[in-house]
């Protein structure tokens, strides 16, 4: 989800599931790693903002679910 809203311009996200290279360099990505080649590959720190970012937002949507799921109780 993430990373759809945050792709590259001219970057199409495949469809089903990524491949653990694949997910771990978009978490990168959302931390801050930006992928030029005298860069390397990324670090444990880009990996850990990322992963901060992903967090963040898998709290979102679980207090999304929950509060939807209690007007639907209320109801």
């Amino acid at each position: 989800m993430l990373k759809r809203r945050y792709k590259k311009k001219n970057e199409t996200i495949p469809e089903g599931i990524p491949s653990i290279a694949q997910a771990t360099l978009w978490i990168a990505e959302l931390g801050g790693y930006t992928g030029r080649s005298s860069g390397g590959p990324p670090g444990s720190i880009p990996i850990a903002r990322g992963l901060e970012r992903v967090l963040i937002a898998a709290e979102v949507v679980e207090a999304l679910g929950a509060s939807g799921a209690k007007r639907r109780m209320l109801r």
